[in-house]
């Protein structure tokens, strides 16, 4: 048994979780990071200059995680998807939800459940559109205004961006 094959402790994957947390809820587009023999790397758009090998437009993902325990992680680390399916043109009186970090999109509470909404669904500010799980933690999505989803730009169980638009949403 080598040393990267030591599962990590409760208290070590609370520790990460924190810092992807507190990254997530920064200005800083990457983080490098060495602690001891556990190395992260994440980030939310283009890698820095010195990493041109990764551009943003390469199909190796933009993060690595070298610990085993944490590899399934780098799965939702994966470049940006093309920006063509971000571009499309929002209505006068449309606004977009957007992803709040990285993770797996899902449109229900769970498998068979009603979908939290549909193309047409009226929504409140505080209405649930979806939650996207990262770390195996769920966080729900807020609409954040008053409306009607005009647009559903995602599938469900798609890996989404910190910042990828999921709805669009005609505001009434």
């Amino acid at each position: 048994m080598s040393k990267s094959d030591i599962p990590l402790s409760d208290a070590e994957v609370q520790n990460i979780k924190k810092i992807i947390s507190t990254f997530n809820d920064s200005s800083l587009n990457y983080l490098d990071l060495e602690l001891g023999d556990l190395k992260i790397k994440i980030g939310k758009g283009s890698l820095p200059a010195q990493y041109p090998a990764l551009a943003p437009h390469a199909s190796a993902p933009q993060s690595s995680l070298s610990h085993p325990a944490l590899h399934a992680a780098n799965e939702s680390m994966a470049p940006p998807k093309s920006a063509a399916s971000d571009t499309l043109i929002l209505g006068p009186d449309e606004v977009q939800i957007k992803s709040p970090l990285v993770g797996r999109y899902y449109s229900q509470a769970e498998p068979g459940a009603k979908k939290y909404v549909d193309l047409g669904s009226p929504v409140q500010a505080d209405t649930t559109v979806a939650l996207i799980e990262a770390m195996k933690m769920f966080n729900a999505v807020p609409s954040g205004v008053k409306g009607q989803i005009s647009k559903i730009l995602v599938q469900d169980g798609e890996l989404v961006e910190y910042g990828q638009i999921l709805f669009h949403v005609k505001v009434m």
